[in-house]
């Protein structure tokens, strides 16, 4: 019997670490094969969200950046890029907070290419630093669980999908990160300023940042402080002026207006309207989404004032709704899926449900469903299934952590 048990432990640790290899060498040949393909294809490059990115850099290159905001401009850097004349809805805006401007600036020169290169490694580079933060939340992984849990993070398609574009979704799970390790901590300070970084995208700060009002608030004014001085900065950047025209391209993308800002793409409760309702005018899914913004805020506000304490099923419930309700959300914001999953993850080991060894896995497992349903038919199912069984998750065991507390 104890032979049998041995060969059996044997036979699954095998199978493990050949699952794990083959797979995180098999995404790793796949998106180097799709990023070479991505910055070497002049048919593929010049329609990447990148040339947003670049547009902004060779604008503060060329004109300042009081200029980046100048639609004129941004028409004439894409012009010049395309080899020629782009229609007023092919305008891809680079409608970002301002404080990426120097980081953008510094990256790019008049080689689109090795400008699309630097950038996607300073993002990369970002990933790797948040997979270090986010992986705290579990001390008992040993360095093989580690390795591949790690490589599971890292490799998280929503995230790679986000470099292969050129978005600025790593800067984004980074404040996430940073805010989820602590308020997992107790360390108000860190989580606030963490999600001061979340302003990256700002409608998600929001739903994320008012419910600290009215529990942990110094939360709150940590993040008040971190915000207001990435808008300072923001504004002494790039003045009066191209605040004005930066508020003016906010107000065109919250009602889902512009080229590639097409609500039927989206991952999100309007994208859900749109593909099922296609009559549905921009202005009824504009309304419905900011009713749902506004709900997902009040409904997380009452949840934080009547909890003993925020947990990792508060945080991963507030993640998922902050994405469900945002006015716009594409696939690569689904990079801050990985919060909360490992949330269960992490609930799930401390409940005794599941092994640390099997934790690690589940994020590259994760990873490789989604990879091969990006290339299907309808890509749209399988990441709102995702979403909805984690929600399902992370709800019962708040539930049942709270009536285990206020047993008699």
């Amino acid at each position: 019997m104890q032979t049998q048990s041995l060969n059996k432990n044997t036979f699954k640790k095998k199978l493990f670490n050949g699952f794990a290899i083959a797979s995180i060498l098999l995404l790793t040949s796949i998106y180097l094969f799709l990023w070479k393909i991505e910055i070497t294809d002049p048919k593929i490059y010049h329609t990447s969200d990148f040339i947003a990115f670049y547009t902004a850099g060779r604008i503060a290159n060329k004109k300042g950046a009081s200029q980046v905001y100048n639609q004129q401009e941004q028409f004439n850097i894409q012009t010049t890029l395309m080899d020629k004349e782009i229609a007023p809805n092919e305008l891809l805006s680079y409608n970002h907070l301002p404080f990426l401007i120097p980081l953008l600036e510094a990256i790019t020169s008049e080689n689109y290419t090795a400008s699309f290169t630097r950038w996607g490694l300073i993002l990369l580079a970002i990933n790797i630093g948040s997979t270090f933060i986010l992986l705290k939340i579990f001390p008992n992984f040993n360095h093989k669980e580690w390795i591949v849990a790690a490589a599971g993070t890292v490799l998280f398609f929503p995230s790679i999908i986000s470099i292969l574009q050129g978005q600025d979704t790593a800067i984004l799970l980074l404040g996430a990160s940073i805010w989820m390790v602590g308020l997992l901590q107790k360390k108000d300070k860190l989580a606030g300023l963490g999600l001061a970084l979340v302003t990256i995208r700002p409608h998600i700060a929001l739903v994320l940042a008012i419910p600290f009002i009215f529990k942990r608030r110094m939360v709150w004014w940590w993040f008040l402080l971190g915000a207001s001085t990435l808008a300072l900065f923001s504004i002494t950047l790039i003045g009066i002026e191209g605040t004005q025209e930066f508020i003016q391209l906010l107000t065109i993308s919250s009602r889902g207006e512009g080229f590639q800002l097409k609500p039927e793409a989206m991952f999100n409760l309007v994208g859900i309207l749109a593909r099922m309702i296609p009559t549905l005018s921009h202005k009824i899914l504009e309304i419905i989404g900011w009713s749902g913004f506004g709900i997902a805020i009040i409904g997380l506000s009452t949840m934080w004032r009547k909890s003993t304490a925020i947990s990792e099923a508060h945080i991963g419930i507030a993640i998922l709704l902050s994405l469900f309700t945002a006015p716009h959300l594409h696939y690569h914001d689904l990079a801050l899926l990985l919060l909360p999953l490992l949330a269960v993850l992490r609930i799930a080991i401390s409940e005794k449900k599941i092994t640390i060894g099997v934790v690690s896995i589940i994020p590259l497992s994760i990873s490789f469903i989604l990879f091969i349903n990006h290339y299907l038919p309808s890509i749209y199912p399988l990441p709102y299934l995702l979403m909805f069984i984690l929600a399902i998750l992370l709800w019962h065991s708040k539930f049942t952590r709270y009536f285990a507390k206020n047993q008699p």
